[in-house]
């Protein structure tokens, strides 16, 4: 692959504990570590790694905006205007040979390439017509058209096109021109920089010392997709169980945006009598999810749509911990029988499944899980990361 020089297009905070922060992470070292020089442009939010060998510009914040939640909003529109005037800002000024455009920045990459005559790369961390008509955002079927026929033209317009799970490539190539090139970025974990600090580690460590109970662990956003709702209620049915309360539900997320979709949480766990069994952890950095993952006793994500496989099952494989997890294509296409417990996405069969991965599953068949998912999700799948990268980047040139 031969030297490039990049500006990569982020419409998101940098960097936040999110799955798709992380991948933008992934996939910018990745870039670099190919010998590219990579700008980065993103939201005036988050915290840029640090030490990092790429530079980091941060669009102008809105007045009175000082957070955007996930998923399509007003708010994010609005950071998007001076995003995209920064991005022809410095497309004009610095001269880049390609652009790579995340989710909706695919369309700002889309106008770049074309004024400037630049190759571009669309990043489909999801499928954004599919997020805005699952989650109605448009009340009108005129405007949900209208953004899908942006979506293809985008689509079609680029040299390459990178997805995040083989479910959604299949369905990308049935709907593009010839000559897009069009692949699934692999299995890679998140590469979470640096480590938590004594004090950061101690502060973690206290919510578990002298609690006699097994923990059972959810990290990620309260986004409607996520299943938290389906959560609670299997936690419900667990408690009903001859566990009766002897264990807990962590809920580590839910930053800036997300404080409403708490509060109804907090208060369907209250209605439904399981208010000591979850606790709601807040957000946290991201060098502090090793040391939860590494203090719990199985790992849960309870996604109930989606064909995007989430960023972090592959760090949630790499740890080794055992995984219970929703059957549904986001997760089947990654996981399976041989490295995860697997559970159909209603309260009583989740919450048979954590009972399983709590008390009845045997050592045995534990270490043997455990052992596949190393395999699946170990750091050594980063070089076929780049692999992929560099095939679509290639493309760029023809």
């Amino acid at each position: 692959m031969a030297t490039r020089k990049i500006l990569y297009i982020l419409p998101q905070p940098f960097l936040l504990p999110r799955g798709s922060s992380f991948r933008a992470f992934a996939t910018v070292r990745a870039l670099v570590e190919l010998g590219n020089k990579v700008d980065v442009l993103c939201y005036p939010l988050g915290r840029g790694p640090t030490n990092c060998d790429f530079a980091i510009n941060r669009s102008w914040r809105p007045p009175l905006l000082t957070s955007v939640k996930i998923g399509p909003s007003p708010a994010k529109v609005l950071f998007d205007i001076p995003l995209a005037c920064m991005a022809h800002r410095m497309a004009r000024i610095n001269g880049y040979d390609v652009i790579h455009g995340v989710e909706e920045a695919g369309f700002i990459a889309c106008w770049l390439g074309r004024k400037f005559e630049t190759p571009y790369v669309y990043d489909m961390h999801s499928w954004m017509s599919q997020q805005i008509e699952d989650g109605k955002f448009f009340r009108s079927d005129l405007f949900l058209n209208l953004f899908k026929k942006i979506e293809s033209f985008a689509m079609n317009g680029a040299k390459a096109i990178v997805t995040v799970g083989p479910e959604m490539t299949g369905i990308v190539k049935t709907r593009l021109a010839p000559g897009v090139f069009a692949a699934t970025l692999p299995d890679c974990p998140i590469m979470i920089e640096g480590t938590a600090s004594p004090e950061l580690r101690s502060s973690i460590e206290s919510r578990f010392n002298g609690l006699k109970k097994k923990v059972i662990l959810y990290t990620g956003n309260f986004h409607p997709y996520q299943g938290i709702d389906l959560l609670l209620k299997s936690i419900k049915e667990l408690k009903a169980t001859d566990l009766n309360g002897g264990f807990r539900l962590f809920l580590v997320g839910g930053g800036a945006g997300e404080t409403e979709a708490i509060s109804k949480f907090k208060e369907m766990a209250k209605n439904v009598g399981i208010s000591e069994e979850v606790v709601f952890c807040g957000e946290h950095p991201p060098e502090a999810m090793p040391v939860f993952i590494e203090k719990s006793d199985i790992l849960v994500s309870s996604r109930v749509s989606g064909n995007n496989v989430p960023l972090k099952i592959y760090t949630y494989l790499a740890s080794g911990k055992l995984l219970v997890a929703t059957k549904i294509p986001s997760h089947t296409q990654v996981l399976s029988e041989s490295n995860s417990l697997l559970a159909d996405p209603d309260p009583q069969a989740l919450a048979q499944t954590l009972y399983r991965g709590l008390v009845a599953i045997s050592e045995e068949q534990r270490q043997r899980l455990s052992i596949t998912a190393r395999t699946i999700g170990c750091v050594d799948q980063f070089r076929k990361f780049k692999s992929v990268l560099a095939d679509c980047y290639d493309h760029c040139a023809c």
